[in-house]
């Protein structure tokens, strides 16, 4: 249970909440940061040589936001990877602070998402190239990030 005094900073004189024996959210963020920037860094490099041996753009099939055939934009990568780390990052929190092993309760977690993960790119109408280069990815973000979380 959070109580007002976690919020305002007089237990242990932080200004986030702590799980009881348990990761400050602060701390779970900032690696959560740490770990998107990896994932980031690592993708944008993926996406590079991907972009440099295929030669050409690797197109993405349309989606209800964009219905034609568009090229992966470095954007779309930057997103991709960081976004998904602030969310593993509130998730390991919270596992952190409602479970007894939050640590191993997130690690359990995060196989099963990740293997899901594998599964999409190989869905999509796109080609080889492209479903390589976005898995490649999706094990570079999960390593990135679950590697920072679990430090």
């Amino acid at each position: 249970r959070i109580t007002m005094s976690d919020i305002t900073g007089s237990l242990k004189g932080s200004a986030l909440p702590t799980a009881q024996n348990g990761l400050a959210l602060g701390v779970a963020l900032k690696r959560a940061l740490m770990g998107g920037g990896l994932a980031v860094a690592g993708n944008l490099l993926v996406y590079a040589i991907a972009r440099f041996a295929a030669s050409q753009a690797l197109l993405m099939p349309p989606t209800p936001v964009v219905p034609e055939s568009a090229p992966l934009n470095v954007i779309a990568v930057v997103l991709a990877s960081l976004i998904p780390a602030l969310v593993a990052g509130v998730v390991y929190w919270l596992l952190s602070k409602f479970t007894r092993n939050g640590r191993r309760s997130f690690l359990i977690l995060s196989v099963f998402i990740f293997l899901l993960s594998l599964a999409g790119p190989l869905t999509l109408p796109v080609t080889f190239a492209t479903q390589l280069t976005l898995n490649l990815m999706h094990i570079v973000a999960g390593a990135a990030i679950v590697g920072a979380l679990t430090r």
